[in-house]
C-alpha cells in the first residue's frame, strides 16, 4: 500500500497555531477525544507534530512520550461504554494494524522530503459519575459538557499535565455565533471561543495551583478539513447518535446552517467572528491596564478596594468598563463563571454616581464606600450571604507538589511565549471594529457597514437569528418548571453541608482561602512529656491540654478532634473582647509578655506554680489582645469574609487570618489563594 498523504498546509497549519499557543513539542500534553473527526484528526496531527519535531526521541514503546488522549464515557445513552472502549482501541493503535504491525499508510508523507510516522497515543477512559441521578433533558447538554470539563481538568491534575487540547473548530465557532446572537449576546460574546484560556479546578491540591491551559488549535480549520485529515490518514471515526437529535439547538442550527452553506457565506462569517475576536483580545488588554492602576487587592484578608475617581478620570469605554467590573466581581466572589447581565449594569449605575454613600450587594460580592474615601474609594468583599455554597474538599499538598510544580512552570513558560507573540500582533484603539456596539443586532449591520458580510449574509443571519430565538423562547418555557425546581432546592443558604477539617490536614475555603491546623512549634520545640504518664511519652500530634497539666478547664481541644470552618460573626470579636476582660487564675497577661515567657511558664512551672491551677487562659488572653489590634485594621465587611475554625460545638478553636489560637500547642494557619485570579487568568483570541 503506499503511503498515505496528510497535506503539508494542514500539517504546517497545527504546527503553527501550536506555536502562537506557546506549546513546544517537549511540553506535556492531554487531548480530549470522543471519537470523532474532529477529535481523531486532532490526534493525528499532535502525532505527527510530536513525532516530526522530536524523531527518535518522541516514542516510549509504542507510544508518544509526553501525549494522552483522554475518552470520557458519560453514560447517558445505552453502548457508550463500548463505544468509549472502541475509541480507546484507535487512539492507542494509531499507525498500526489490527496485528500490531506498523502498516505502510502511516508513513505520512508531509513534503517531498519531509515524512514522519503516526504513532499510537496512551488513552484512559473516564467515567462520568452521576450520584443524584443523570441530568434532566433540558439541562442534559450543560450538564454533560460541565462533568466532561471537570473530569478532563481533574485527571490532568493527576497527571501533573498543564495543556488540554480540544477540537473545536471553525464550523463550531460560527454555531456559537448564532446562537449566542439568538440570545441577545453582547458583541464580546460573539467571539466565540477562546483559542487558549487558563481554566481553574473547583478546588486545589497545592498552593501554586495554575489550573490547566485549555488550547483549541484547530479553530483554523473546517469540519470538511477534519474529515479529509482522518481520510487521507486511513482513520476511521465514530458518530455521535445525539448530533442528529433536534432537540438540541446546537444540532437545529448546524442543520440550518448545513443548508444555507456556501464558500463566500462561510468566509463572510467567519469574518465577522474574527472581528468580534480582534475586540475581545483589545478588551482583555485594556483591562489589564485598568486593574493595575484603579485596583489594589489585600493580599491577607481577600478584599478589594477600587479606586472611582481614578477610574473616571479615565475615558472608559462602555464595553471596556462592563468587562473591567465583571472580571473584578468574578475574582472577589471566586465564581466560575463570568458575572454578566444586570449586575453589571448596577454596579455601573452604583459607580456612576460617586462619591458613592450606600452599599450594594451584587453576584456574591458586598460593596461600600471605603473608610477615610469620602467615597471616592469603594470596598469589593465576598458577601457571606451569597448563594454559593462552601467549597470544603480536603486535599492534602505535599503528596504531589513536586510534580504540580513542573505543571506550573511548564504553563508559565506557554503563557510568556503566547504572550509574546499576542503582543507582536497588539492593535491601536482606532483599528478595533464594534468598540461603539452594545447590541447585538448592531454587530451584524456594522459588519456590513465594514465589508465584513454582503447584505445575503446579513439576511440569511437575521433570519436564522429570530428562527433560532422563538425556539429558544419556547424551549424556555418548557424548562422554567425544571429551574424552578432546582433553585428550591438551595433556598437555604444557610445550611451547609461540609467535611470536617482534621488535625494535620489543609482545605480550601470558598475558592478563596487555604486553611491548615496541626502543631504549632512550642510543642515540637519542648519536648512535653505527658505528666503522670509512668514511661514518660511524647506528646503525639492529638494533643489535649489536659494531658499536660492537671487540670486545663478552659481548653477546648481534644483527642481525634473534627473540626469545621465557617465565616468570622459580629460575636466572634465580642468573644475576643471578652477573653481579655476575663480574671484569670495566675496573673493578668502583660502586654510586653512574650508567647516564649508563657510558654516557658507552662511547660516548665516552678514549684510554687506547679500547685496553681495553669491553663491555657493566659496564652488565649494575650493571643486575643493581640488579634484584636490586627482586627481593627481590617475593615468591618472584610472581616465577615474571614475564616474561623470551630469544633463540632461551634467553640471558636482560631481564626487564622488575625493569627489567633485557643491553644498554645495548635498552630492555624491560613492564606488567601484565590482559585481565579484577578484578571480572570490568560487568554488568548488571536
Amino acid at each position: 500500500m503506499a503511503a498515505a498523504r496528510v497535506s503539508q498546509s494542514y500539517y504546517e497549519a497545527f504546527a503553527k497555531r501550536m506555536e502562537m499557543a506557546g506549546i513546544r513539542p517537549h511540553h506535556k500534553i492531554a487531548i480530549g477525544v470522543s471519537g470523532g473527526a474532529d477529535s481523531m484528526a486532532l490526534c493525528i496531527l499532535a502525532s505527527l507534530w510530536k513525532c516530526s519535531e522530536l524523531g527518535t526521541d518522541a516514542k516510549i514503546s509504542d507510544h508518544i512520550n509526553g501525549l494522552v488522549g483522554l475518552v470520557v464515557d458519560h453514560g447517558l445513552r445505552a453502548g457508550s461504554g463500548i463505544e468509549a472502549n472502541h475509541v480507546q482501541t484507535r487512539v492507542s493503535s494509531l499507525g498500526h494494524c489490527r496485528d500490531g504491525n506498523l502498516r505502510s499508510s502511516s508513513k505520512c508523507l508531509l513534503s517531498e522530503s519531509v515524512c514522519a510516522y503516526l504513532a499510537g497515543i496512551q488513552c484512559d477512559i473516564l467515567q462520568c459519575e452521576w450520584p443524584n441521578g443523570p441530568p434532566k433533558q433540558g439541562h442534559l447538554q450543560e450538564a454533560a459538557r460541565n462533568a466532561r470539563y471537570k473530569i478532563l481538568k481533574d485527571k490532568c491534575k493527576q497527571y501533573h499535565i498543564g495543556v488540554l487540547l480540544v477540537a473545536h473548530h471553525a464550523d463550531d465557532q460560527a454555531e456559537l455565533l448564532v446562537l449566542r446572537l439568538s440570545r441577545h449576546s453582547g458583541v464580546a460574546g460573539l467571539a466565540g471561543m477562546a483559542f487558549v484560556c487558563q481554566v481553574f479546578s473547583d478546588y486545589s491540591g497545592t498552593c501554586a495551583d495554575h489550573g490547566i491551559l485549555l488550547v483549541r488549535p484547530l479553530l483554523c480549520f473546517n469540519k470538511d478539513d477534519l474529515y479529509k485529515i482522518c481520510e487521507e490518514a486511513d482513520q476511521k471515526w465514530v458518530e455521535d447518535p445525539t448530533n442528529q437529535n433536534m432537540a438540541f439547538a446546537r444540532n437545529r442550527i448546524r442543520k440550518f446552517l448545513r443548508n444555507l452553506q456556501s464558500c463566500d457565506f462561510k468566509n463572510e462569517v467567519q469574518a465577522l467572528i474574527s472581528g468580534c475576536r480582534r475586540l475581545r483580545a483589545f478588551l482583555n488588554i485594556a483591562c489589564d491596564h485598568l486593574m493595575k492602576e484603579t485596583v489594589s487587592v489585600n493580599e491577607d484578608y481577600g478584599y478589594a478596594v477600587l479606586d472611582v475617581q481614578k477610574l473616571f478620570v479615565r475615558t472608559v469605554n462602555d464595553l471596556c468598563l462592563s468587562r473591567f467590573l465583571a472580571l473584578l466581581l468574578q475574582f472577589i466572589s471566586q465564581r466560575y463563571k463570568p458575572i454578566r447581565g444586570r449586575a453589571i449594569e448596577m454596579l455601573i449605575k452604583y459607580i456612576c454616581n460617586y462619591p458613592c454613600k450606600s452599599s450594594l450587594t451584587i453576584a456574591g460580592c458586598y460593596i461600600c464606600p471605603a473608610p477615610g474615601s469620602k467615597g471616592l474609594k469603594i470596598l469589593v468583599c465576598f458577601s457571606c450571604d451569597s448563594p454559593q455554597s462552601i467549597s470544603s474538599r480536603i486535599s492534602t499538598f505535599e503528596n504531589s507538589y513536586s510534580g504540580e510544580m513542573q505543571a506550573v512552570s511548564e504553563i508559565d513558560d506557554i503563557i510568556s511565549a503566547s504572550q509574546e507573540f499576542s503582543n507582536s500582533l497588539r492593535q491601536f484603539e482606532t483599528d478595533v471594529p464594534f468598540l461603539l456596539v452594545d447590541k447585538s443586532e448592531t454587530v451584524l449591520t456594522e459588519g456590513k457597514n465594514l465589508g465584513l458580510i454582503s447584505e445575503s449574509t446579513l439576511s440569511r443571519l437575521l433570519l436564522l437569528k429570530d428562527k433560532m430565538s422563538k425556539d429558544l423562547d419556547n424551549k424556555h418555557e418548557d424548562n422554567k418548571a425544571e429551574e424552578n425546581r432546582w433553585e428550591n432546592q438551595i433556598t437555604d443558604r444557610s445550611v451547609v453541608e461540609q467535611e470536617p477539617l482534621l488535625f494535620g490536614q489543609s482545605c480550601y475555603f470558598m475558592n478563596r482561602f487555604v486553611v491548615s491546623w496541626g502543631r504549632s512549634k512550642y510543642s515540637k520545640e519542648h519536648e512535653i512529656r505527658h505528666i503522670g504518664a509512668p514511661d514518660g511519652t511524647l506528646l503525639d500530634q492529638n494533643h489535649s491540654c489536659s494531658w499536660l497539666h492537671r487540670k486545663c478547664s478552659s481548653c477546648p481541644i481534644q483527642i481525634n478532634m473534627a473540626t469545621w470552618l465557617r465565616h468570622m460573626k459580629e460575636a466572634d470579636w465580642i468573644y475576643l473582647s471578652h477573653l481579655i476582660e476575663c480574671r484569670l487564675t495566675r496573673k493578668h497577661v502583660s502586654l510586653k509578655e512574650t508567647d516564649e515567657e508563657i510558654m516557658t511558664s507552662i511547660t516548665h512551672p516552678t514549684d510554687q506554680e506547679a500547685q496553681k491551677t495553669i491553663s491555657c487562659a493566659e496564652y488565649v488572653a494575650g493571643k486575643a489582645r493581640e488579634a484584636l489590634a490586627r482586627l481593627k485594621t481590617i475593615p468591618i465587611p472584610a472581616r465577615r469574609a474571614l475564616p474561623v475554625l470551630v469544633n463540632g460545638q461551634g467553640t471558636l478553636l482560631g481564626i487564622p487570618s488575625i493569627c489567633f489560637t485557643c491553644c498554645p500547642f495548635i498552630s492555624v494557619f491560613t492564606s488567601f489563594n484565590p482559585r481565579v485570579p484577578l484578571r480572570g487568568g490568560y487568554s488568548s483570541w488571536i
